[in-house]
């Protein structure tokens, strides 16, 4: 009979198990910060904080009623609608220290606290750059990183096998500072090395520690489209930024997931200044509509040209302080660019060709491939209509834009081509430009230019799988066959 009890009570707390996992987390998005450390040490410079002003941040943490969680349990959250709790935070750490394994990680044991480790392939377990004479801070080693992930506290993440490069330590001519393509260097040969130090990093540490490597760090924060499309292709499902501000994830949408910004923790930081990041993230946004007063000083108002093409605007542009202001999506739609907006951030990214810019409603801070710019004037709501800057961010997509003051007219010149953007071709051979849309390995492409109106489409799969596209009278043929 008492056999029977314990097996009915195993099956009662089992369905109820069961039932509250099926229920999943009720929200549709939640916000997100992320703090960025590199050191943790008593020898102190930039990137570094003590042990005792690590663990009263995560004092703060705490009081503040943040909870720390790993970023499978935010992958699984967005994909899989699993639960987090109220307020979660990520740990995060650049480069892979020594220092994050004698210092960090028994303090946040103490604490019962995961993070995520990004370290660089290369220097594992080294004192000297890539075996060289130049000494550098040390970086732990695999027995470590494993004590660490047994721990169930610790993952090891990429922040790239051998693109995180020092100009001074390097003899070679081919320098990689970050993860970006090199100038004149060609996309097939970029997406090759990308793919081929990815596959590198990836297998070596899977094979070394015994866990899933799904996360990117940017060196330096910077990256673009190109690098976005690869990396996604080969199973990252998501990559992190050094942009300030905090993020909100959403269920059901793996874009939320990419280029996510981090809060940066170094000497600098005291307690009192994260205590106002986290008042200010615990906040709600709340954006006022400003409203719309014509500040042009021309009659029929200020016209905007794209590559000789008139923009009609349902709500006109304006002239703010000398500065023309125009709707955003209206005017990055006619330049050719891809818009998302995110709502909860009232943040908007557009990719233009490979490059990828974000800015925020109420902000002057705009970031281009991760790289932080000004803005004039900071991006404005007016009736519900986003207004930005225009020459500032037309020009951050490279374009050309020229003020013709005596007709109040403005003209864009895009430049932009076929083999500038990234295309999703599907099996129905459908030439999708990137928008975040979740497509299959084999069903990912890239294109460069062969000729005036001949582009090579490399498949992201398999390289070596080529097809030729050729553009005429406005439409596309993919080895001899039109395409939509």
């Amino acid at each position: 009979m008492r056999k029977l009890i314990c097996l009915i009570l195993t099956l009662l707390i089992t369905c109820f198990c069961i039932s509250a996992l099926a229920a999943g987390d009720e929200r549709d998005a939640i916000r997100l910060p992320i703090l960025m450390y590199h050191s943790v040490s008593e020898a102190q410079d930039d990137f570094s904080v003590t042990p005792e002003v690590f663990e009263s941040n995560l004092r703060t943490i705490t009081d503040y009623g943040y909870t720390p969680v790993s970023f499978q349990q935010v992958i699984d959250y967005v994909y899989n609608g699993s639960v987090l709790p109220d307020r979660p935070i990520l740990i995060t750490f650049d480069d892979g220290y020594t220092n994050n394994y004698t210092y960090a990680f028994p303090i946040l044991k103490k604490f019962g606290y995961p993070a995520t480790i990004f370290t660089i392939g290369s220097s594992v377990g080294k004192s000297y750059y890539k075996d060289t004479a130049f000494s550098m801070n040390p970086h732990f080693n695999y027995n470590q990183a494993r004590e660490m992930n047994l721990s169930r506290l610790i993952s090891v993440q990429c922040h790239t096998y051998d693109m995180h490069q020092w100009p001074d330590f390097e003899s070679g001519e081919v320098i990689r500072q970050n993860i970006l393509r090199l100038p004149d260097e060609s996309l097939s040969n970029y997406v090759r090395v990308l793919q081929n130090d990815f596959s590198v990093f990836k297998k070596t540490v899977e094979g070394q520690i015994g866990h899933t490597v799904n996360v990117v760090a940017y060196p330096s924060g910077r990256y673009d489209a190109v690098t976005e499309t690869v990396l996604r292709s080969m199973g990252v499902k998501a990559t992190v930024a050094t942009s300030i501000g905090t993020n909100y994830v959403e269920k059901n949408n793996p874009e939320s997931l990419y280029a996510l910004n981090r809060y940066n923790m170094n000497s600098t930081v005291t307690n009192e200044v994260l205590s106002k990041w986290l008042r200010k993230d615990a906040a709600e946004i709340d954006i006022k509509s400003i409203p719309y007063k014509d500040e042009s000083r021309y009659s029929d108002g200020i016209k905007v040209y794209v590559n000789g093409e008139l923009i009609e605007y349902t709500n006109p542009p304006m002239l703010k302080n000398s500065t023309t202001m125009v709707p955003m999506r209206a005017t990055l739609e006619a330049m050719g660019a891809n818009v998302t907006w995110d709502s909860h951030t009232k943040t908007a990214k557009a990719i233009l060709g490979t490059v990828i810019t974000k800015f925020s409603i109420g902000s002057a801070v705009y970031y281009t491939n991760g790289n932080p710019g000004y803005l004039p004037i900071e991006t404005l709501l007016v009736e519900d209509n986003t207004y930005i800057p225009l020459r500032s961010i037309a020009e951050s997509f490279g374009c050309e834009v020229l003020w013709d003051d005596e007709c109040g007219t403005v003209n864009i010149t895009t430049g932009n081509k076929i083999y500038d953007n990234i295309y999703y071709i599907t099996q129905g051979g459908i030439i999708m430009s990137a928008k975040g849309n979740e497509q299959q390995d084999d069903n990912m492409w890239i294109t460069e230019q062969a000729g005036s109106n001949i582009y090579k489409a490399y498949n992201l799969g398999s390289p070596d799988v080529v097809k030729e596209i050729i553009t005429a009278d406005g439409a596309a043929y993919i080895d001899g066959i039109q395409v939509e």
